[in-house]
Formats: C-alpha cells, structure tokens, sequence
C-alpha cells in the first residue's frame, strides 16, 4: 500500500484549516476514511477527501503552474522583436509554418495558434534572429 507524500499531506491539512474544521471533525473524517493518521492516506482516500473539501469550498492553489497569461506574455514578447526589426506578421507566420505541423501534418496557419510551448521555441528563434540582425549593425 503506497501513501501519500509529504507534499500532500499538506495539501490535507491546509485543506482541513482552510475549510474551517475542528479536531473532532478532522478525527471524524479521517476515520471515515478507515485511518487515524493523514500520513496513513492512500491516493485514492485523498481524492475522496478533497472532494468532500472542495463541496466545502476549498479551492486549491495550483503552486507549480505556469501563469494564465503566460501565453500572452509571449505574444506580446513576438510583437515587440517584430516592432524592433520592423518584421510583418507574414514574416512570422511563415517561420512558424517553417518549425510547426498541425496534427494532420499540415504547416501552422498563424503564430498566434501556437500553444505556449511553441511560443517559446518561436520566440527563442525569433531571439537568435534579432541578435544577429544587432550584430550586423554595429
């Protein structure tokens, strides 16, 4: 039987904290559950808990996740290396056909349907571009 690590074990009791609950409700639930110790959690227990915490309204914090606006951070990084080298949107769109294929194997329409991965090796590209572009003019 494989239990849980350390990590989330902190996720049961900051779940068991954030949603308000006493001692003997924590105890109750635990024993619900068929152990007397959250360190005594299984994978599957843990799900059943935290589903019981999110109907309670605990929301949890995804603490490792990229931030949502990653994505447009990028984009907004594309545009500005197109403003500095004066490049169209044609111009970058056709360096993404160049490094991506869609699932049917066809080239990418738009940089702008790239995911934010994509994005990144487009921009570390688009980075290269631009340094030896500054080279060239000093």
């Amino acid at each position: 039987m494989a239990f849980i690590s350390k990590n989330q074990v902190k996720l049961f009791n900051t779940a068991v904290s954030k949603t308000g609950m006493t001692k003997l409700e924590r105890k109750a639930l635990l024993e619900g559950l068929g152990v007397t110790s959250s360190k005594r959690l299984t994978q599957t227990m843990l799900d059943e808990a935290m589903a019981h915490f999110e109907k309670l309204g605990f929301v949890p914090k995804r603490k490792y996740s990229r931030p949502a606006g990653s994505k447009q951070r990028l984009l907004s990084k594309i545009a500005a290396i197109q403003n500095e080298l004066n490049l169209s949107d044609r111009y970058v769109d056709s360096i993404a056909q160049r490094m991506f294929k869609n699932e049917d194997g066809q080239p990418v329409r738009s940089h702008r349907w790239l995911d934010a991965d994509q994005l990144r090796r487009l921009v570390a590209s688009l980075t290269y571009h631009q340094k030896r572009k500054r080279k060239r003019q000093s």
